[in-house]
């Protein structure tokens, strides 16, 4: 998809986002674009392009990157089935794969921040008003914090990997995104006793650096 077809398929979702906003409006309904154009504080409602803006935020940030997070724990486990055996035996060990592939391949690897006053780090003056490119995936590869980075553990103290951000900008979407992926997970552990790579190549997606996962991901998954 190139950056035309891009913005036609941007601008289509807005002007479907628009029509449903308009008629939960004027009829509403027990959802949460009713709960949106609803809202008020301070005696002001939003307005409609924070609507259409918040309702687009919800569906890539809570597809795309879900999508991606449950794409990479695949082909880990489909690359290494001693994992798939420990799982297959070791349910507990689920939530630790999936806080693992988060930090070592992190679905979304870069955003960009702008600095609400002027800073100092590593002996850099960042004025206030740049614009800072914070690299989540070079940080979850941090060797001061994550010995040998490079290597996929289950034995690491995950607490302080920033896949979903931190502080004020942690992602809100964090629990139903780990329990999209734990869900799909043990789905796969309960039907099939082996995965692994099939015999075209993997894809990775390439049309934009933010995120990283698969455009294919061709697997074999055997019935036991």
């Amino acid at each position: 998809m190139d950056n035309t077809e891009r913005m036609r398929s941007i601008q289509e979702m807005v002007q479907y986002f628009g029509k449903i906003a308009a008629d939960r409006r004027a009829h509403g309904a027990e959802d949460l674009i009713t709960a949106l154009v609803e809202a008020e504080g301070e005696g002001e409602k939003l307005e409609e392009w924070e609507v259409l803006g918040f309702c687009m935020l919800l569906l890539i940030a809570g597809n795309e990157t879900t999508t991606n997070l449950i794409g990479n724990v695949l082909n880990i486990v489909a690359t290494r089935p001693h994992l798939w055996r420990q799982l297959r035996s070791d349910r507990s060990l689920v939530e630790m794969v999936i806080e693992e592939t988060l930090r070592y391949e992190s679905p979304v690897q870069r955003i960009a921040r702008t600095t609400a006053r002027d800073v100092e780090l590593s002996d850099v003056r960042i004025p206030k008003g740049d614009v800072v490119m914070v690299y989540f995936g070079a940080a979850n590869r941090d060797p001061s914090e994550f010995p040998n980075p490079d290597e996929f553990r289950l034995d690491r103290d995950l607490r302080n990997h920033v896949a979903f951000g931190m502080g004020i900008h942690y992602c809100l979407g964090a629990p139903l995104a780990r329990a999209e992926a734990k869900i799909t997970l043990n789905a796969f552990l309960d039907r099939f006793s082996g995965i692994t790579p099939g015999e075209a190549s993997a894809v990775r997606q390439t049309m934009t650096p933010v995120v990283f996962g698969f455009q294919q991901l061709p697997l074999v998954l055997e019935r036991g």
